[in-house]
């Protein structure tokens, strides 16, 4: 946005309002000449360079987002926006770093992707209007703790279709309510972990939903050794305070499994040189990992209800220093030793283990 400021916070201005708003309809209004396949659109709604603006946004869990009011755009923009998403056009709707968004956006059944990042969102149900996201196929939710309650008005039979791919990046426990509603429309659902989040037991209650085929379920840490390389023989140091990750997957499954069930870990150790015993940081990886009611859970599960369940773990190890190494070590010596860490998951029915270990 352009024009003056105030505390960094651009000030109303009609004539960019305008300008703005002229554009937008000009880029949506279509061609009525068209065929009636008429290519998609997409829209996208953020704040540009956000560090420079205060934390005065509504709370989002952890902290205050950042960022710009949905009222920062104008009247007269405002109302193209809605304009354009009630297109006949299937539509890309992205919003990042923005707050105070009417949830009356998203009334519109040619909205087919919903990407949200850093966002809030306040409920006016407006009269007339059907529910939000009555077609979205495509959804993802990252850090928008408001979304659900303000988009899904707090009814049971919001979504009368199932969504068919769905995104939630989950950091804050306040956030587990959300991921239970959204888990219950979901036909693919992908679960993103943040590292330091311990997952209580009976979190989510997605257990009854009839329409979940695949569940994917994403955890990854960082581990840096910054110790001088003399120092080598030293042991790392973990943080015991953080539950193990298998721990904390079992608690986001139902009790009975979707059909495909996809368990990812992703771990980036740092180090400043290449340690001799560099199959210690696989025995770092599987300490912070393993725990063995995961592998009683597979081991039930799987040989009951059919489901193939694939767990990957993708380690990298990373280096401050620019060392002179063989990277096949780490496909020869570290692959073969986490495997036979994890023998009892290779050998189980139904579940399939891939390990990729790999140096840069």
């Amino acid at each position: 946005m352009l024009g003056r400021r105030d505390n960094r916070v651009p000030l109303p201005s009609d004539p960019r309002d305008r300008i703005i708003a002229n554009i937008l309809k000009a880029v949506f209004k279509g061609d009525v000449n068209a065929s009636s396949d008429p290519p998609p659109r997409s829209l996208t709604i953020c704040t540009a360079r956000h560090c420079h603006y205060p934390h005065n946004g509504p709370s989002n869990g952890l902290y205050n987002i950042t960022g710009l009011s949905f009222d920062t755009l104008g009247i007269e923009t405002i109302a193209a926006v809605h304009e354009s998403c009630c297109n006949q056009y299937s539509m890309t709707i992205c919003l990042e770093k923005i707050w105070n968004v009417p949830n009356s956006l998203f009334s519109s059944s040619a909205i087919k992707r919903l990407h949200i990042n850093h966002a809030h969102f306040t409920a006016s149900e407006i009269p007339g209007r059907c529910p939000p996201l009555p077609s979205v196929v495509t959804l993802e939710v990252q850090e928008a703790l408001s979304f659900v309650p303000a988009c899904y008005y707090g009814r049971e039979n919001e979504h009368t279709a199932p969504i068919a791919q769905v995104k939630y990046w989950l950091r804050d426990q306040e956030e587990y309510g959300g991921l239970s509603r959204i888990g219950k429309a979901a036909t693919t659902l992908e679960v993103i972990v943040h590292e330091y989040l311990d997952v209580p037991f009976a979190t989510v209650d997605y257990i009854q939903s009839n329409v979940l085929q695949c569940l994917r379920i994403q955890r990854e840490y960082n581990q840096s050794y910054l110790y001088h390389h003399t120092e080598h023989t030293r042991p790392p140091v973990l943080d015991d305070s953080f539950q193990p990750f298998f721990l904390g997957m079992l608690h986001l499954l139902p009790s009975v499994p979707p059909p495909v069930l996809d368990l990812k870990i992703r771990v980036f150790h740092r180090y400043h040189y290449l340690q001799e015993t560099i199959c210690d940081g696989i025995d770092d990886v599987y300490s912070r990992i393993y725990h063995s009611s995961l592998v009683q859970w597979l081991e039930n599960r799987c040989s009951l209800t059919g489901t193939q369940a694939t767990i990957t773990f993708d380690i990298r190890f990373l280096f401050f220093v620019a060392n002179d190494y063989d990277p096949s070590i780490f496909q020869e010596t570290c692959e073969p030793y986490m495997r036979k860490l994890f023998a009892v998951l290779d050998k189980m029915e139904g579940v399939k283990l891939v390990i990729k270990v790999s140096g840069s």
